[in-house]
């Protein structure tokens, strides 16, 4: 791994916590996803305001870069994520393209309402790279987000991200964790998780005077088999 970004990441959680790398996060299996025990897979509407705003940004995972082959190059520069569907918690956001902020953090929209598409990592679809999606639980500016109900999904839920070519590529939701900033390891994350679609955001008990999250909502989904 580029080892500015390698220390670009651990600065930015300086704030908050500092990287466990020796943290495992367990791969579920296929025949019975792991959700975590604290997991309610009723589904209810996030009630307004009762999530504090936060504009801190979101730790950039240390996802392998993309291939330099000029094929790739040529598409991933004309290809990108636009919108993202989860029917299931009523979710549609627009998506853009994010890279690494100034501090080394994955860079992310201002407003909640609009999710990040990190793209040194896969495009959805890509079989050999994990490709995630990241956004805000909320900001001050437009208050609560969409991804505020990824705690809501539970396996089977469906995926669906639009290209900017029309392209739609469905995932099936395969597991869900809230997982502690302090143990969270995204390279073991991504490195796990090839040809999938890794959701992101922040999650747990909310820290009024860092005004961090203690946690990470984290969604794995893989591409739905088409019979």
């Amino acid at each position: 791994m580029n080892p500015r970004l390698a220390v670009g990441l651990a600065l930015a959680l300086g704030a908050t916590s500092v990287i466990a790398v020796v943290a495992f996060v367990a791969w579920p299996s296929q025949s019975a996803p792991d959700f975590d025990a604290t997991s309610d897979s009723a589904r209810s509407a996030t009630p307004s305001g009762t999530v504090p705003a936060i504009t801190a940004p979101l730790l950039g995972p240390a996802v392998s870069y993309r291939s330099a082959n000029p094929a790739d190059v040529a598409r991933a520069a004309a290809i990108a994520p636009q919108r993202i569907d989860i029917p299931a918690a009523n979710i549609t956001m627009p998506v853009i393209a994010k890279g690494l902020a100034s501090d080394g953090s994955m860079a992310l929209p201002e407003k909640a309402a609009v999710a990040a598409w990190y793209r040194h990592g896969g495009l959805p679809g890509d079989a050999d790279r994990a490709a995630l999606i990241a956004a805000h639980i909320a900001t001050d500016i437009d208050g609560v987000g969409p991804f505020a109900r990824l705690g809501e999904l539970v396996a089977g839920d469906t995926v669906v991200v639009t290209l900017s070519d029309g392209t739609r590529e469905d995932f099936t939701v395969v597991k869900r964790e809230r997982v502690s900033k302090l143990a969270v390891d995204y390279e073991a994350i991504t490195s796990e998780s090839k040809g999938m679609l890794v959701l992101v955001t922040c999650g747990g008990a909310f820290d009024p005077q860092t005004r961090h999250y203690e946690d990470n909502i984290i969604v794995w989904a893989t591409p739905t088999e088409v019979p």
